[in-house]
């Protein structure tokens, strides 16, 4: 008897050869899977430097867009602080009314505040005391026995400016503090509070 089941006789068995195609078949898919797999993440690879590198340059080009405008602002702001000094750079002493040059740079100043778009505000009374664009100091603590008023405008002392939203100097304001009456309002010493924002 033949030990290979393949050959019978002379005539070999077609389910063999099918069975080593089928074989072959498989072996070949999965080594080009292989290949196309390394393929792939060498191409991911590759599209992550690319889109890194793109990143990058758009930040560097913003980043020098940015700097670019904000020393052109930065300039227009000393220019115009310059041309003020220049304008009215005279000797006090010889000034016919200071008091009316003083008022004319302190408007010339709140002009060019208003045209590189800073808002000047100063708040009413009875306004809710904001952390953000209001700062406070314990000598202008008013105490109160109407727990509503607590931390409520009483009045604005120096005005705040705000630049797109966000303050570049914080309006002073002085606010009430409320006190219960056994507290004994009389003797309450506002320089005793340890605070410098409410």
């Amino acid at each position: 008897m033949n030990p290979n089941p393949a050959v019978t006789g002379s005539t070999p068995d077609p389910a063999v050869y099918a069975k080593t195609d089928v074989t072959d078949l498989v072996e070949t898919i999965q080594s080009v899977a292989q290949e196309n797999k390394k393929d792939m993440a060498e191409l991911i690879k590759l599209h992550h430097i690319m889109y890194d590198g793109i990143i990058q340059r758009q930040n560097d080009e913003l980043e020098n867009y940015r700097r670019g405008a904000l020393r052109q602002s930065v300039i227009h702001v000393l220019r115009s602080v310059a041309a003020i000094y220049n304008e009215n750079n005279q000797d006090m002493a010889t000034v016919n009314n200071p008091v009316a040059l003083l008022q004319y740079i302190m408007s010339q100043l709140k002009e060019l505040l208003q045209d590189n778009d800073v808002q000047i505000v100063q708040s009413i009374g009875g306004t809710a005391f904001d952390r953000k664009m209001m700062r406070t100091h314990e000598r202008h603590l008013i105490p109160t026995t109407v727990p509503e008023h607590d931390r409520m405008v009483v009045e604005s002392i120096q005005p705040g400016f705000i630049f797109y939203g966000e303050p570049i100097l914080q309006e002073l304001v002085s606010i009430y503090k409320f006190m219960p009456a056994s507290e004994h309002i009389e003797d309450y010493n506002p320089e005793s509070e340890e605070i410098s924002h409410a």
